[in-house]
């Protein structure tokens, strides 16, 4: 009786005794699946016990196919890169900047993405182990090893859109890849704090911490030209647009207050687009460590900073719904 054929996706890489299941993504997917290919490990090097896991793996790597609910891009391997001689070389001193305008555009879109709603308990726990496989991918150092790893897809990505090509083995392709699995790891982070309303996750790593975006040249323009309106009278037509018409006192109080604290935490004569998109996110992280009735605990004269640097570990912070709150008054103030 003749051998049975081994089951299709059943396969080894190179220098490694382990057995590894690997699929592409059918057809019918791939306009908008989040990757490719799927690669696991069977963690066996006994191919009668790989053969026992193989069905479970390709379970896996079907729901691995379907478009996620959730989550910012993390791969895209379907991207091929150019080796056309007569786009430009990919220049090392550019790799960081290029990786911190990429790290701002996917906090844009995290900032911009709606809560997900799940079915059940089961299925939210399923998407939250779907991070922490990302983010497991992501540590791993060698970001040239597996054709789905997003850091290499970020990179194609980057390099498509800026009209580009980098040989993968020289210099500047290997540093663009690292800076941007720094960034992809910072991402992931703050997005499993999200997961479960979070939003005090803080950037950490040193690359992008703080990281501005240069002033586009209409605000250089208009700061050269135009008349410059500060964060004080800016929060003053806000507040006669915002509370015009409203009888209830508590209302215009509550309304009143907000605007106090932003203009408390940015400057009252700070000029209103000199507040860049860091700045709002220094604004996020200071509130989610205020104190609750915060207010009442400023001494006189004392701004929310002073406040802050006064903290002691382990005092007690607003709650998520409080914090919320003041994150939709700067929205509402800056939109």
């Amino acid at each position: 009786m003749g051998e049975v054929a081994r089951p299709s996706g059943l396969t080894k890489r190179k220098n490694s005794s382990n057995w590894y299941f690997r699929m592409r993504c059918p057809a019918h997917l791939l306009q908008q699946s989040p990757r490719e290919a799927f690669w696991k490990s069977l963690d066996t090097g006994d191919y009668k016990l790989a053969l026992t896991r193989v069905e479970a793996a390709r379970a896996e790597a079907f729901r691995s196919f379907q478009p996620r609910p959730f989550g910012i891009v993390s791969s895209t391997a379907r991207l091929r890169r150019s080796d056309d001689a007569r786009l430009p070389l990919l220049r090392a001193e550019d790799a960081a900047s290029f990786s911190i305008a990429f790290f701002h555009d996917q906090m844009l879109e995290l900032d911009a993405q709606a809560p997900a709603s799940w079915g059940d308990n089961a299925e939210r726990d399923a998407a939250y182990q779907e991070l922490e496989h990302r983010e497991a991918i992501l540590k791993s150092p060698n970001p040239d090893e597996g054709e789905e790893h997003p850091a290499l897809g970020a990179e194609t990505l980057l390099l498509q859109k800026k009209g580009m090509r980098a040989p993968m083995a020289e210099h500047p392709s290997r540093l663009l890849r690292e800076y941007l699995r720094r960034a992809l790891v910072q991402l992931v982070a703050i997005e499993k704090a999200r997961f479960y309303g979070d939003f005090s996750v803080p950037i950490t790593d040193p690359l992008f911490v703080s990281s501005g975006i240069a002033p586009s040249a209409a605000t250089v323009a208009m700061r050269e030209t135009g008349p410059v309106i500060s964060v004080g009278d800016a929060a003053e037509r806000f507040l006669c647009e915002r509370i015009a018409g409203l009888d209830n006192a508590k209302t215009r109080d509550r309304y009143t207050r907000e605007v106090a604290h932003i203009v408390s935490f940015f400057g009252c004569e700070t000029p209103l687009f000199d507040i860049r998109r860091q700045q709002c996110v220094e604004f996020r992280d200071a509130f989610a460590l205020l104190p609750p009735n915060f207010a009442k605990r400023r001494e006189e004269g004392e701004n929310l900073q002073h406040l802050l640097k006064r903290r002691k570990a382990g005092d007690p912070v607003l709650s998520w719904a409080t914090h919320e709150k003041y994150l939709s008054a700067l929205t509402r103030f800056v939109g």
